[in-house]
């Protein structure tokens, strides 16, 4: 069984420059996303929020361990999609809304008790990410 990545490496079809553009404009705005949160969380989470650093950790290690699993998932499912727009496109468009949705609430200080601040961050991080 041949890899796809070996399939490429042999392929001499050159990708277009606006083609990279695109796909490394998407990553971008995601990456640029993505890095501002993970740089204010945990101020945001302690200091606005007004939950405990063991519990904003908490929130954060328990993110990790997620992705730790859920990463090569999404990783098997984009390998066997096949579209007419390509394997990722339909996910850069279909994840864009929910992604802006739960950014927001993340965001969100709803006025709940320490414990329903805690599973309200611990829910809205865990879908955001």
């Amino acid at each position: 069984m041949k890899s796809h990545v070996a399939e490429a490496l042999k392929s001499s079809t050159k990708i277009p420059f606006h083609r990279m553009l695109a796909y490394a404009s998407t990553d971008m705005a995601g990456n640029l996303l993505y890095t501002t949160v993970t740089t204010f969380i945990l101020y945001y989470y302690t200091d606005v929020f007004g939950l405990s650093v063991a519990a904003a950790g908490t929130i954060l290690l328990a993110a990790r361990i997620l992705d730790a699993f859920d990463a090569p998932v999404w990783g098997f499912i984009i390998d066997h999609t096949h579209t007419r727009w390509g394997q990722s496109r339909p996910y850069f468009l279909w994840i864009a809304v929910p992604f802006a949705i739960f950014f927001i609430l993340m965001c969100w200080s709803p006025s709940l008790s320490s414990t329903g601040k805690f599973w309200w961050a611990m829910l809205t991080y865990l879908l955001f990410g």
